[in-house]
């Protein structure tokens, strides 16, 4: 019981600290980091819809965490390359 409560304190602690970055991004960034703020709530959000509509085990290879982290790597990719920022 009390692992399952960790877990959840966790897991929304996680969403709040991601929220707020995303929010900051998006009020005080350019446009490559709107950009950026954009790609990670995507992954958050699609990331749990994904979860919900696919059952996976964690012992095996989770392929909606798979595809979602590399679209997210080379949409960083591509933001570091047409970004005029060194980061």
């Amino acid at each position: 019981m009390l692992s399952q409560i960790m877990q959840m304190a966790l897991f929304v602690t996680t969403l709040v600290l991601i929220f707020s970055a995303v929010t900051f991004a998006i009020w005080l960034g350019d446009s490559p980091e709107k950009t950026a703020a954009s790609v990670i709530s995507s992954q958050v959000v699609l990331n749990l819809i994904g979860h919900q509509l696919f059952s996976f085990h964690y012992a095996k290879f989770d392929p909606v965490s798979g595809i979602l982290d590399t679209a997210g790597l080379l949409s960083f990719f591509a933001i570091a390359l047409y970004a005029r920022r060194i980061w």
